[in-house]
């Protein structure tokens, strides 16, 4: 598995400069204990295996939903999907996406070896991003390298990292027991906004807390808990 990975022609193949600033949906997934489940049956043996469904699940539940970047952190991916008309439309792309993601992966889980199951945590934001769009020299073949840098990325994987533990620390926060362990997916306050505004009636809210994030310090976040449909996101 490579560090990047080439994206497929399509509706989200857009000409982005290196260096360009836009406005995008912002995904962290991360492969619940994967480091664990590597250390103990190997990468070649499990880990690539893995790594490949899940690359590939990623891939059909973005189809023509604007999927601009996917890059490997080690543990999952950072996705991005954006829409030249409307940035709006990215967010709800990405939403539905993480959703779809789940209900693959639970299918997935269902009809593989116990080796080779999964369990993700996922993160969206919105916000301003710096495009990465390089060539690097790596070959044959020459590789496009594509990436996304900047505080927002930053602050999506801080996001991510918020654990039951965390929810003690946060104010006006949900009961630390009702945060889930696996197969969530949590959101800040700008992606509740636009998918409200813009879809409404789809999904709802819970609020997880007020949250001080490492390395943002000087203002706290509101983080909730999204559920696809009218149900309880405690019960996800």
């Amino acid at each position: 598995m490579g560090a990047n990975d080439q994206l497929s022609p399509g509706p989200a193949a857009v000409k982005l400069s290196d260096g360009q600033a836009v406005a995008e949906a912002i995904v962290v997934v991360d492969v619940v204990e994967s480091t664990t489940t590597i250390d103990r049956y190997g990468w070649e043996a499990e880990g690539r295996i893995l790594f490949q469904d899940l690359r590939h699940l990623i891939a059909t539940v973005s189809e023509n939903r604007g999927l601009r970047c996917r890059k490997s952190t080690g543990d999952g991916y950072l996705l991005t999907y954006g829409n030249e008309r409307d940035a709006d439309i990215g967010v709800i792309d990405a939403v539905n996406a993480s959703f779809d993601l789940l209900g693959q992966i639970a299918e997935h889980n269902a009809n593989v070896r116990v080796q080779q199951t999964m369990d993700v945590r996922i993160a969206v934001h919105f916000g301003q991003v710096y495009v990465v769009e390089r060539v690097v020299e790596v070959g044959p073949p020459v590789v496009v390298e594509r990436d996304r840098e900047g505080p927002n990325v930053s602050l999506t994987f801080r996001l991510e990292g918020i654990r039951d533990a965390d929810v003690e620390e946060a104010v006006d926060h949900m009961a630390t027991a009702e945060f889930p362990l696996r197969n969530y997916v949590i959101c800040s306050q700008q992606v509740k906004t636009i998918v409200e505004r813009r879809s409404p009636n789809t999904f709802s809210f819970r609020h997880v807390g007020l949250f001080r994030l490492k390395g943002f310090e000087n203002a706290r976040y509101d983080v909730y808990l999204i559920t696809r449909g009218l149900g309880d996101p405690s019960t996800l």
